[in-house]
């Protein structure tokens, strides 16, 4: 996650079939004190937030994404203890985001039908060039 400038992972992403997600959204001190929740479920939201996100599962895209701009998650922490996490802002949006990834979805998934065409034809022209552009975007 780290080494792709992301600031979330779930397990899908590296083949693990559990509900787990890590989150590290503190800029400040990247790595000291990532969230880790297992379980985790999104209990209630509200308000409406649009943030530009990225994915380190989908390659070279990003796009706006609405999400909820207030969320509590419950879940439980590395040590069995439950734990009920509000959020606001970029931290919100990476608990739904990873919470998405748990149910089989990716940010794709909320844009509209001619966003992800959009997408599958840069893809396709990436794919085809052999390149991987890096653009030094944060991950989700």
């Amino acid at each position: 996650m780290y080494a792709a400038n992301g600031v979330g992972l779930a397990a899908p992403q590296v083949g693990l079939l559990e509900r787990a997600i890590v989150v590290d959204t503190d800029s400040e001190n990247r790595g000291l004190a990532p969230l880790c929740l297992l379980n985790p479920e999104l209990v209630e939201a509200e308000g409406d937030i649009t943030w530009e996100e990225g994915c380190l599962s989908v390659v070279d895209y990003t796009a706006e994404v609405q999400r909820s701009a207030r969320v509590l998650v419950s879940g439980w922490s590395v040590d069995q203890k439950e734990v009920r996490i509000e959020a606001t802002g970029l931290k919100a949006v990476c608990l739904q985001h990873e919470i998405d990834h748990l149910d089989g979805k990716l940010f794709l998934d909320h844009l509209s039908p001619l966003k992800r065409s959009l997408y599958r034809k840069r893809l396709k022209k990436i794919k085809r060039s052999g390149e991987l552009p890096d653009d030094g975007v944060p991950r989700i």
